[in-house]
């Protein structure tokens, strides 16, 4: 079902209170969280409300369904605004949580870590940088869609790793 057949559709029961209530608060979350124009983030949140009228029967939680929605439709559209030039990611924390490949931070991993960086995976690498840059656990966590143990348990094996390559280098 695309967007034309849902505008077309009645809205089920419920969801036009929960589109009112919900609509500006998305998108002031969206336009503050990831820093998007106003244009594009309308289209994120009109996006995720798609997504949420399609499956409004089998939600037992609709705000939670769309607080999960716009985190990943807002990432799809920073990177289609970048690959076509639109506008520059110009957050680090975006690029390297939406798995960068180039490096938009301003000190070189490879410099500090030597080949080292070599034996770190993308996402403990992705996680090592973020956490470099003053990011919480916690908020990595969020915007890398997975908890924030595994955030934790990605950081002590870093961490392990390097102390054993430094040991190794004594």
């Amino acid at each position: 079902m695309d967007a034309r057949s849902v505008a077309s559709a009645p809205a089920p029961a419920g969801f036009g209170a929960f589109h009112k209530e919900q609509h500006s608060r998305a998108l002031a979350y969206v336009v503050q969280r990831y820093h998007l124009p106003k244009q594009e983030a309308e289209e994120v949140v009109a996006d995720a409300l798609v997504g949420v009228v399609n499956r409004w029967d089998e939600l037992d939680n609709p705000e939670a369904f769309l607080y999960a929605l716009l985190p990943r439709r807002a990432v799809d559209k920073l990177r289609a605004l970048a690959r076509r030039n639109e506008q520059p990611v110009d957050d680090p924390f975006l690029e390297i949580a939406a798995g960068a490949t180039y490096d938009p931070v301003p000190f070189d991993l490879k410099t500090m870590l030597g080949q080292s960086a070599d034996l770190l995976t993308p996402r403990q690498r992705q996680i090592l940088v973020l956490k470099a840059l003053g990011y919480t656990a916690k908020e990595i966590a969020g915007h890398l869609g997975v908890t924030e143990n595994t955030v934790n348990v990605h950081f002590h094996r870093v961490r392990k790793l390097l102390r054993g390559l430094s040991a190794d280098s004594w």
